[in-house]
Formats: C-alpha cells, structure tokens, sequence
C-alpha cells in the first residue's frame, strides 16, 4: 500500500515509521491509508497480481492506447478518488491474466518441466537395486583385497627385519650400520611388494620371486646376519627395481661389519 502510494503521488510525505501509530492525513487530501486499502482490495489489486511498477505499466499501456486520461495529479481535486476510477476502468479493460500472473505461471511451467524431465531421467526401481547391488559388491570385494594386503605388508616387513638381525635382537640395540641395512633392505622390499613380488626367508638370504621366473636374493652370513655377503638380481637393468636392488648392493654386498 505505501508503495503504491508514493508511486501514484497519493501520500503525503513519507511513510510512517514501524510500529509507530499512523496518524489523520497520511495521504493527500487528509484520507487515511485505510481509505486506499478498502481500493486495492475492491479492485483486485493485490501482490500475486501486481506490482507498483506493473501496476504502472498496465495503466500507462491504456493511456496510450487512448482508453484513459492522464491528467497532472496537482490538477485533481480528489486524487485518491480518480485513482480509483482508473483502477475500476483498468479491471474493466483487461481481459485474462496480468502481467505478473503470466510471468509467475510461466515459471511454474518451466519449474514442473524440469521436474518431470528429472524425474524421466531417474533410473528405474530395477535399474536402482541393480547398481546398489553392484555398489554393494564392489565396496565388499575392495574390503576382502585390502584387509590381507594390510595383515600381509605388516607381518613380511617384521618377517624381513627379523632375519636381518636375528630372532630376539632389537633395531634400537643394533649397530648403525646395521640399522641403515635395515631401512635400505626394508626400503626395497617395499618397492619390490609393490610390484608384485613376494617374499620369502632363510636363516641365510632374503629372497624376492614373483611368476616364479624373476628372482632378487640376498644372502646373509649366517654368524652375524646383519652382514650382506651377496646380492643378486635378474632385473632389467634401468629400471626403478634394479637401481633399488644394485643400491644395496653397492653399499653392503661383501662388506663384513
């Protein structure tokens, strides 16, 4: 209501502040704002149907047509009274829907049409148990893979330092040359596991396999494990693998600590 008022130079001055009492001659004329009220709403001027600024482009499209006049507001001896002539003309003049409820049901359309296509593209109940159930399958073959790599990583690398040093000595006591065998060693089997090799132990070497063709051994002298008396590799040489295998062969092989 009170932006309809200053937009069609009803009100007189600006409009009341919230919560404070209105008071007599809030439009010009001395009306009441209730006055303009009781218009709109005879009138069918409400918000689903109109804005101030529709409103003013539907009264400005007859104007200009020539079904009404538009007189200089200053001129009229009762604004708010010809203002609500020219809401009464402007409900006789037009026929349907108003700007704003085009506007508002054509958005409607649009929004259900998306829906609906959405909703076409959703799967079916079959399609949607069948890739729950394939979801389902995947998530549980991932599990049983991971589970016995974990397990398995874990007791080799304990496997590996444990012939390294023998059963019952600590890394933290051993020597550090000792200690960097170890990491280097453990370094390297890592890489080899990960390409698929496995391991296995004696009490005298460390030996890697994998499709039983390919071998990476590593014999230890049994009095002092620690020491590394050979090691040799059927790897191709330029590979990551066997720059990692020939490492350690270049800083421990045939060296007595």
């Amino acid at each position: 209501m009170w932006a309809i008022a200053q937009r069609f130079l009803l009100s007189d001055g600006s409009a009341p502040r919230p919560g404070a009492q209105l008071r007599p001659g809030v439009l010009r004329g001395g009306r009441h704002i209730g006055n303009l009220a009781q218009i709109l709403e005879r009138n069918r001027i409400t918000p689903r149907r109109y804005t101030p600024q529709s409103l003013a482009d539907a009264i400005q499209r007859l104007i200009d047509a020539g079904k009404l006049r538009s007189p200089r507001y200053e001129e009229l001896r009762d604004p708010l009274a010809h203002f609500a002539w020219t809401l009464r003309r402007l409900n006789d003049l037009t026929e349907g829907e108003t700007t704003l409820e085009r506007i508002r049901r054509e958005d409607l359309e649009r929004a259900e049409k998306r829906r609906q296509r959405l909703l076409q593209e959703l799967p079916n109940p079959e399609e949607q148990a069948a890739a729950h159930e394939a979801a389902q399958a995947f998530f549980a073959s991932t599990r049983r893979l991971r589970k016995p790599i974990a397990r398995e990583r874990r007791t080799d690398v304990v496997e590996l330092v444990t012939t390294i040093l023998g059963r019952g000595n600590r890394l933290y006591d051993a020597p550090a040359t000792t200690q960097e065998l170890v990491g280097d060693l453990t370094t390297m089997h890592k890489q080899l596991t990960a390409d698929g090799w496995q391991l296995t132990t004696s009490d005298a070497a460390l030996t890697w396999t994998r499709e039983r063709e390919q071998a990476v051994e590593v014999t230890l002298r049994p009095p002092l494990p620690h020491t590394v008396i050979a090691v040799t590799s059927q790897l191709a040489p330029g590979t990551p693998l066997a720059a990692a295998v020939y490492l350690v062969h270049e800083r421990y092989s045939t060296r007595d600590n």
